[in-house]
């Protein structure tokens, strides 16, 4: 009389969907960051540089610090980048300089750090 039929795979099928979409976000967002790689890096620089530039100490050359971020855009475009090492020089920088002033040692080390994620990267 009033049987009520099973519903074969009702919640195996939702999951599944379910997966399937997370799957293809994450296969989304991949692709972005393979092809938007090069403008998140100089966004990651340029913040750097704004950072540096607004509390230049005394004794770091204005000059010279616009030439390291210059070599840098270009090393990007090229594709001469080790992520590794920027990423290192990303987090120090905002870990532990960007709430403060730098001293002018400190200043001349995360640009020696910077200036070396870009040479050599080994690609």
């Amino acid at each position: 009389m009033g049987e009520e039929k099973e519903k074969k795979g009702g919640c195996l099928k939702g999951c599944l969907a379910t997966l399937g979409i997370i799957f293809l976000i994450l296969i989304i967002g991949a692709v972005a960051v393979y092809l938007y790689r090069d403008k998140i890096i100089s966004r990651g620089t340029k913040y750097i540089e704004v950072g540096i530039m607004n509390q230049l100490p005394q004794g770091i050359d204005k000059k010279e610090v616009e030439e390291v971020f210059a070599q840098a855009r270009e090393a990007i475009k090229e594709g001469r980048v080790d992520d590794k090492k920027l990423k290192a020089v990303f987090q120090e920088y905002r870990e532990a300089y960007q709430d403060r002033e730098l001293s002018e040692k400190e200043a001349r080390e995360i640009i020696k750090r910077f200036r070396e994620a870009f040479e050599d990267s080994g690609e």
